[in-house]
């Protein structure tokens, strides 16, 4: 009712309405405002001012019932190391627009991640075969591998041993075999790129791939050596993809014309062509691909049979 009469469509909301609506205190509304660009920081609207219904409409679509971190942890029943850790993996992720510091969660979000790993079997105290299996704390631990490379093998079906301890729920009910995670974990190969492997690859050498990375045109993450399982830097296939539509190596075009690297190179700097910087150590020349004629050609034929992985990991 608007002074009276039915109002087809809700125009303005008060921070009490739209508190009432998310299912929020009032200062994690004000909170959620201000994170989304609705109030100053500092600002404080007041619970008389009045705010357009029709801009806070993809807030309240994304953020009714959503639910705090620790209402989160408690849903899934994950300690907060580990629930901190399958949000750095990707597993789970807060809602988009949530204040620095306090995320939100959507509960079918949750809901749909307990069911990806929703176990086969039940066991119990004394069941045959039972002591072999432990929680993924400890498969963890024990297979030297991350929570989140753990569940992406529940999901993918990769484990024939996936069973619920009948004492416990959710995520901290999952029994696993410590000896197949760590066999599985051997056939994944990292999304990424040693620096020693793509610093062969792209023609430069190590010194220039670490001042790429420095520099933000390669993305470098942490990821776990398939054999070892020891922690390691990696350069993501995306990042080189990306680096890749826009810069040609110098030793990619001498493939391309089937000539020399050093030969390529200097032609094209006679011609008034400049490699793109890189730090004083660095060895190896990579241009800008819209400059060189034959650019857009050599993309096209190496995609056509680009695979990331046989190149940065061969032996696997």
């Amino acid at each position: 009712m608007l002074f009276g009469k039915p109002c087809a469509a809700r125009r303005v909301y008060s921070v009490e309405a739209l508190r009432r609506d998310l299912g929020l205190g009032y200062r994690q509304t004000l909170e959620l405002l201000q994170a989304n660009g609705f109030l100053t920081s500092g600002g404080d609207v007041g619970k008389g001012a009045l705010l357009d219904a029709q801009a806070l409409k993809p807030i309240v679509e994304r953020f009714s019932g959503a639910i705090c971190q620790v209402a989160a942890q408690r849903r899934v029943n994950a300690p907060r190391a580990q629930f901190d850790a399958l949000v750095a993996g990707g597993i789970l992720s807060p809602i988009a627009g949530s204040p620095v510091g306090r995320p939100y969660y959507d509960e079918g979000q949750l809901d749909a991640f307990l069911a990806s790993i929703k176990p086969r079997v039940e066991v119990g105290e004394g069941d045959g075969g039972a002591e072999r299996l432990v929680g993924i704390q400890t498969t963890c631990r024990k297979a030297v591998a991350g929570a989140a490379d753990v569940v992406r093998l529940i999901q993918k079906g990769a484990l024939k041993t996936v069973a619920k301890s009948s004492e416990e729920s959710g995520y901290l009910a999952m029994r696993l075999d410590p000896q197949e995670v760590a066999a599985a974990l051997c056939l994944l190969k990292p999304e990424g790129y040693l620096r020693s492997t793509l610093a062969r690859y792209l023609g430069i050498n190590e010194t220039a791939v670490r001042y790429l990375v420095e520099a933000g045109y390669l993305t470098q993450v942490r990821a776990r050596h398939p054999h070892s399982r020891k922690s390691i830097r990696v350069v993501t296939y995306e990042s080189v993809d990306r680096f890749l539509e826009r810069y040609v190596p110098c030793k990619h075009l001498a493939e391309f014309v089937g000539e020399g690297t050093r030969s390529v190179g200097d032609q094209f700097e006679a011609i008034g062509l400049k490699p793109i910087p890189l730090s004083p150590a660095g060895r190896g020349r990579v241009f800008l691909r819209a400059d060189v004629s034959c650019g857009l050609r050599e993309r096209g034929n190496r995609l056509r049979s680009l695979k990331h992985d046989d190149i940065a990991w061969p032996d696997l």
